[in-house]
């Protein structure tokens, strides 16, 4: 969707925060712990068989790293329990109110209550803090603005969604159309995920205007993508916005790349539509992982 005409592209610490989150031996696990996290939601037990082997393979390999990294998991668990509102300290050690928190947590998550730190109880603490370490998502309003219309100017925002499609990328895009100069272009702001880095991406795709009447704009990406052509269609009665995006397949060897083709529409819709979901479900995680009194929820909710 909207690959053509692109104009700028700028990618923020896509790199610095990938190989930030590496750390040596197991700590490279902290880069695979958090998989779910994009949808916020406390997920099944984990079991991460790679994360197994690892633990142990060193183990039996050099104990003395093994007890090193254990007590650096050991620290972990702790600040996670204590922040889940298990009641821990952190003592570095596993003693007594450390053990009882770990089988109180385990029993929880369905683990075998061991009060030990093993690679299933680390991958779900893991995946519990990531799930509540998202603050609330924002993504702008949908805005119509046609007060320029006659004289050659319009402005829409909001954020795109496919018609009928997967779950939405988190974005906000701006659409500006000028008639005296034949385009629209829209500017994005787009969320990226790799590994266990999040950034935030720009860019701005060109449409060339094809007719502004009365009544609509339409635009199309014209012959710069082997691939897909897209086209914009604004309504200025249904104060509606949309892409339709079409297979052209100029260069089928490297178009089958990308799949089979597809026509696609996508909308311009309320930033809220896609937010709000995703913000009821981190704070269904969040219920779900932080361990609070039924009086403490009704103060927290205003009740």
């Amino acid at each position: 969707m909207k690959t053509i005409g692109t104009v700028t592209g700028v990618i923020i610490g896509i790199l610095a925060g990938f190989f930030g989150a590496r750390m040596e031996g197991l700590n490279w696990h902290s880069v695979l712990a958090s998989p779910g996290a994009a949808n916020y939601q406390n997920s099944p037990v984990k079991r991460d068989p790679a994360f197994v082997a690892e633990w142990e393979k060193l183990k039996k390999t050099n104990p003395q790293e093994f007890a090193n990294q254990k007590a650096r998991f050991l620290v972990m668990a702790q600040i996670d329990l204590a922040r889940f509102g298990y009641g821990t300290r952190i003592t570095g050690t596993l003693d007594q109110p450390t053990q009882e928190a770990l089988k109180a947590y385990q029993l929880h998550k369905g683990i075998a209550a061991t009060g030990d730190i093993e690679p299933v109880t680390i991958d779900n603490l893991s995946s519990d803090d990531d799930s509540i370490s998202h603050p609330d998502l924002f993504l702008g309003p949908y805005v119509f603005i046609a007060d320029g219309w006659d004289g050659g100017t319009f402005t829409a925002t909001g954020s795109w969604v496919e018609e009928g499609g997967k779950e939405p990328d988190l974005e906000n895009s701006q659409l500006d159309c000028y008639e005296d100069w034949h385009v629209c272009i829209d500017a994005q702001a787009r969320e990226m995920k790799l590994f266990s880095a999040t950034s935030i991406i720009g860019k701005s795709d060109a449409y060339r205007i094809k007719t502004w009447d009365k009544y609509e704009i339409v635009a199309d990406s014209g012959n710069f993508d082997p691939c897909e052509r897209d086209t914009l269609h604004i309504n200025r009665q249904e104060k509606s916005v949309s892409l339709v995006s079409v297979p052209a397949y100029k260069d089928e060897k490297t178009c089958k790349i990308f799949g089979a083709p597809k026509t696609v529409t996508f909308r311009l819709v309320d930033g809220k539509q896609i937010a709000d979901p995703r913000n009821k479900a981190r704070q269904s995680a969040f219920k779900s992982v932080i361990q609070m009194s039924e009086k403490a929820w009704a103060i927290i909710d205003g009740k």
